[in-house]
């Protein structure tokens, strides 16, 4: 499954996203640029092996549930998530280690 399309255009004022539980394999590079208000994104329990390049420009996210997909890798541009304060990365295929320095309240790998 891929992410809904023809979400872009709503999300304008949208704060907060529960993608939870869908079997999302992609998430589609620019998907959220308008989401200029995106403060939470779950997309706990789906089937992700990547994260879209361009995850560094939704700078407004405070909190950000990736746990139980099946990721390998975390983009660099991760570290550009300036408000971020909670990170949940748990029961992913992660790899490598995480060479970004993040001052995060809560995170969990």
């Amino acid at each position: 499954n891929s992410f809904p399309l023809g979400g872009p255009t709503q999300f304008t004022s949208v704060h907060s996203i529960n993608m939870e539980c869908n079997t999302i394999d992609k998430v589609p590079f620019s998907i959220f640029s308008l989401a200029k208000y995106l403060s939470k994104l779950n997309m706990r329990e789906n089937s992700l092996t990547s994260l879209p390049l361009d995850i560094g420009s939704w700078t407004a996210l405070v909190e950000l549930n990736l746990a139980t997909n099946q990721l390998i890798v975390i983009p660099e541009d991760i570290k550009n998530l300036q408000n971020l304060e909670v990170l949940i990365m748990s029961n992913n295929q992660l790899k490598v280690r995480i060479r970004y320095c993040f001052v995060l309240k809560t995170m969990f790998f």
